[in-house]
């Protein structure tokens, strides 16, 4: 069976903690190197050959409009501005329009997934739900303190016992009916993982996410090893 989801981009918000980078650019139109973020995610699935695209924006919409016409003229995609909206309403605005099995990421995040092994993954659990987890690093050494002030165990950034949503969330169209029915995008999922219909995929390689100035330094040492 053939599958070809769409990638639904959420780049909608304000980007707060980006400041005052995103006072007047839209934080996914942050540049990681020679190229905005944007640009990075479109071209890392172009590359692996995914190439529909739904951008939902809100504020700047605009300028993200304009950025898309300018720079990717040829690029399959639809943008659907939702204004000052939730996440879940913003989806919900997407799927009155067109009924598809999407890949939701985070206009923020850039992870170098698999995706060979993610649409293997996706087509044997082709109407579960898919959220792409990561075991995070410490950003700092991890002390174990023991008795009589004795240092049990010492560990330098070591990666946390816990997996994170980044994203590249796989929705599929029959999932659709139940999203619309809920107001809060953690609530549906929540509501899915209690009947079984969400399952995981693991990703151990690059993740870059740019929330604040001190993340996109970081993005900036990174981005040469995400293709």
């Amino acid at each position: 069976m053939e599958i070809n989801p769409t990638i639904l981009v959420l780049c909608g918000g304000k980007g707060e903690r980006l400041k005052p980078l995103t006072n007047k650019t839209h934080k996914s139109l942050t540049k990681i190197g020679d190229k905005t973020i944007l640009h990075h995610l479109i071209d890392f699935f172009k590359k692996n050959k995914i190439d529909n695209f739904i951008f939902t924006t809100g504020y700047k919409s605009i300028q993200i409009k304009t950025y898309l016409k300018k720079t990717f003229s040829k690029l399959n995609y639809q943008v659907v501005d939702s204004g000052d909206a939730s996440i879940i309403n913003r989806l919900k605005d997407v799927y009155k329009k067109i009924n598809i099995d999407s890949i939701i990421c985070y206009g923020d995040t850039l992870a170098n997934i698999n995706v060979k092994k993610y649409l293997d993954f996706l087509k044997k659990n082709k109407n579960k739900i898919i959220l792409t987890v990561y075991r995070p690093d410490v950003k700092f050494g991890i002390v174990e303190l023991g008795k009589k002030n004795f240092v049990n165990r010492f560990q330098e950034k070591p990666k946390l016992n816990i997996w994170i949503n980044i994203g590249y969330i796989y929705i599929p169209k029959i999932k659709i009916k139940s999203l619309n029915k809920s107001n809060d995008f953690v609530a549906f999922l929540q509501k899915e993982i209690r009947k079984k219909n969400v399952v995981f995929f693991k990703h151990r390689d690059l993740h870059i996410t740019v929330n604040t100035l001190s993340e996109l330094d970081e993005a900036k040492k990174s981005i040469k090893k995400f293709s």
